[in-house]
Order: structure tokens, then sequence, then C-alpha cells
């Protein structure tokens, strides 16, 4: 049986400043959505794709930073989304749906020594 979000996937979409949610005042609301670890020479954030349980592309948001630790760990690469965005960042990914707050298997989550991995 396979493990739910799993993490082999590349995200096939690379966001700007545009989601980030900081250009309006609109923007107040914030949600963390999980990215994939930037490296020394990348511009933009990409956005980690994960199966879950049904093997559907998903992407993994937070409503709180403080949530995103707690279910993910505090090595996991996140970006801020505007709440009015999520969706269509997901569609842009090509992600099915977009999973709330929920909280990573321990054997899933980004650990300290994948910071080791840029290149």
């Amino acid at each position: 049986m396979r493990e739910p979000f799993s993490s082999e996937l590349v995200a096939p979409a690379v966001f700007g400043s545009e989601y980030s949610g900081y250009e309006s005042e609109e923007a107040a609301e914030t949600v963390f959505v999980l990215s994939e670890r930037l490296g020394p020479q990348d511009r933009e954030a990409r956005v980690e794709l994960r199966k879950d349980e049904a093997e559907r592309l998903v992407i993994l948001a937070y409503t709180s930073l403080e949530l995103l630790v707690e279910c993910c760990g505090e090595t996991q690469p996140w970006i801020g989304v505007g709440l009015p965005d999520v969706s269509r960042v997901q569609n842009e990914c090509g992600a099915e749906t977009v999973l709330w707050d929920v909280p990573l298997p321990s054997g899933s989550r980004q650990t300290a020594s994948a910071e080791g991995n840029e290149s």
C-alpha cells in the first residue's frame, strides 16, 4: 500500500509575486501553501504537488503558519497566497483539489537534511 501524500511529483507551474497576496490591501487573508525548496539560483517558487490516497494530485494549504508548522514540521517550505487566488493556483498547477489543514505523516515531511540538496 502506498503512503498517502507522496511527494514524487514536481509541480509543472512556477508562481511569481502576483500570487503572494501582498499587492493589494484586499489580500489581508493569506493562506500558506506547501512549496518546493528553493535553490540559490531560483527566482520563483514552485507549488509542491502531492498525491492523496486516491492518487489525485493535490495542493496542501494551511489557514495559519502555526498550523502549517504543526502539521508539516518546521523545515517545510511554503509560500503565502491570497485566499482569493488559491483556486487559480490550483487550476494552473493541474491539481484536482486543495486539501486544507491536513497533518502530514512523519515519513512524508521535509527534513533539515533536505536543505543540503539545493544545487
